[in-house]
Formats: C-alpha cells, sequence, structure tokens
C-alpha cells in the first residue's frame, strides 16, 4: 500500500516515485532504483497496514488527476475523502472516552512481555519510567534484529523496525556530511530495534504466543 498526497504535483511526484520502487514484473527488475522499508504505511484513521507483497493498493485523496495507466497495470487504486475537521473530530469524540482503558491494556501487554520474554539476548525496554509509559510501540532490542524478525513473519507475528535508518544517514540530512559511523549510538539502535505487537485488543493468549515465539529464536 503505497500513499498519496493532494496537491496535482505531489500527486505526479509521488506516483513517479511509485513507479520507480515498483516496476514492471515483465521488465528488468534492475530497473527498480529505490526500494521502500517493509512495505508499510500508516494512515491516521486505520492505523499501520503492511503489504504482503508489492504493490497492494494506492489510496489518494485526490479525485482531480488521472492515475497513469503504468501504475494501474499494477496497482490496485483506491481514493479516500480527505480529512476534513468535522471527520476528525467525529474521530475523536468516538476514541477519546476509551483512550484511557486502550492506554492501560497496552501497559498491562507490555508487563505481560516484560514477564515472558526470556531470552538474554532481548533487550526489553524498562518499565520503571518517571514518566508513565503509553506504550504505543514495544520497542525490543536484538542484535540479530533482521533473522528474529523473519523467524517472526514465519511464527505469524508481525513486527516492523522503527526505524531502520538514522536520521544523520537519510537522504534527507545528506547535505550535513555525516557518514557511516558518525553517531554509533544510533546505528547500533537502528539495526537492532524491533517493534512486537502492542495494542489493546490483544488478548493474554496472543501475548503469551508472542513471547513463546520471540523466546524460540535460536539465533
Amino acid at each position: 500500500m503505497v500513499s498519496m498526497n493532494t496537491p496535482d504535483e505531489g500527486c505526479r511526484a509521488q506516483s513517479q516515485r511509485i513507479a520507480r520502487t515498483f516496476p514492471n514484473p515483465y521488465r528488468d527488475p534492475s530497473r527498480a532504483t529505490e526500494r521502500t522499508q517493509p512495505l508499510i504505511v500508516t494512515i491516521p484513521e486505520l492505523g499501520t497496514v503492511k503489504a504482503a507483497a508489492p504493490p497492494i493498493v494506492i489510496v489518494t485523496s485526490n479525485r482531480t488527476r488521472e492515475v497513469h495507466d503504468a501504475l494501474k497495470r499494477r496497482c490496485l487504486y483506491h481514493w479516500v475523502s480527505y480529512p476534513n475537521a468535522e471527520r476528525e473530530l467525529k474521530i475523536l469524540r468516538a476514541k477519546l472516552p476509551l483512550l484511557e482503558g486502550w492506554t492501560a491494556r497496552r501497559r498491562d501487554i507490555a508487563r505481560m512481555y516484560d514477564e515472558l520474554i526470556r531470552d538474554p539476548e532481548v533487550v526489553k525496554p524498562p518499565l520503571e519510567d518517571p514518566v508513565q509509559h503509553v506504550f504505543h510501540l514495544y520497542v525490543l532490542r536484538h542484535t540479530q534484529r533482521d533473522r528474529l524478525m523473519s523467524h517472526l513473519e514465519q511464527c505469524g507475528v508481525g513486527t516492523a523496525a522503527h526505524y531502520p535508518v538514522p536520521i544523520h544517514l537519510q537522504h534527507a540530512y545528506a547535505d550535513l556530511g555525516f557518514g557511516p559511523g558518525a553517531f554509533p549510538v544510533a546505528e547500533a539502535a537502528a539495526s537492532q530495534v524491533v517493534s512486537l505487537p502492542i495494542f489493546p485488543q490483544l488478548t493474554d493468549d496472543e501475548v503469551a504466543y508472542v513471547a513463546e515465539s520471540v523466546d524460540s529464536f535460536g539465533g
């Protein structure tokens, strides 16, 4: 899934970017000049969505410009209405009464992970904090992060790396002149962090299964 925004120029640039990222499968795969990380997109109203294989769908709020035929041949095209103040207010009014309970459940899940995950190679986030954590994410660190993520995927457990490229190595900051090794702590964290599922609707059995799957990783 790939998100596209207005105005028209933004859509055109994003369309070109998608065409580079997901080339026509019937053409030379070496033409792919750009790759996006784990095929994940986060939409405020929907949450985080991960595609199993590229491409799945283009979500766009722009109905004024026709999507290029090259994209249509490779993507499912779906239009959604652009967010507006009235719609956002309705969403907030529906969700805010549930926020305290959702946050409490996230903290419960974090405590369960902390108790159930026993692998000494896994670095878990601290639970004791002067500021009470809401656990929007539950982030582990492991020196073999990518292999752990592959193992969990085979177990049917979704994961994500938030975020795999430290800021100083991102293209947008290339002009600052920092290369690999400039910030070793950030680079180590970026190569090791992995987020486990944590959302209020997870059952205790599902949390236990995730923890068991983490501990079953042999390294």
